[in-house]
């Protein structure tokens, strides 16, 4: 990944985007036409909310008993953002959505791709152009008063997976 401001090469550790992501998957009631479409709306404002560097905001998507894969559960994943969003002045991040998958009334998995990056992301070529890190990225969401993440799963991928 290129710092813009610094024309510096610096890597983001791979737990760090899906948390990031993990927080996107969150707080949405089904106000908003079919479950599929607050799914898609949610992910659209947990990118902002993390482009915007607001921990509390992302920490409200993510369900009370959440686990990663790495073990990690909510209380830890806010640290873990708080450490990044200081060390980190830009986050940018492009998704593409690849399955959502109602399984009953309250759970659904989502599988997207995840690239992040410094700089403005606007298309999938700047992907390659910024050297942006790309993620697969595997939620389970629950649904109780609203949408949240209650466990994530992601793994390295590349330019040709996000396309």
């Amino acid at each position: 990944m290129v710092n813009a401001d610094r024309g510096t090469r610096y890597y983001v550790p791979r737990a760090i985007p899906i948390l990031l992501l993990n927080a996107v998957l969150v707080a949405c009631s089904g106000d908003s036409g079919s479950p599929e479409d607050a799914l898609r709306d949610l992910i659209d404002r947990g990118v902002e909310a993390a482009e915007q560097r607001s921990v509390d905001d992302l920490r409200e998507l993510v369900h009370a008993s959440y686990r990663d894969q790495r073990g990690h559960d909510k209380q830890r994943l806010g640290g873990l953002l708080q450490g990044y969003f200081f060390r980190h002045r830009n986050i940018h991040l492009f998704t593409r959505v690849q399955r959502i998958e109602l399984l009953g009334d309250n759970q659904a998995e989502v599988d997207l791709y995840l690239a992040t990056a410094g700089s403005v992301i606007s298309d999938i070529d700047a992907v390659s152009r910024l050297a942006a890190r790309v993620f697969r990225v595997e939620l389970e969401l629950l649904l109780e008063d609203e949408w949240q993440v209650r466990h994530a799963r992601w793994t390295p991928a590349s330019l040709g997976d996000l396309e």
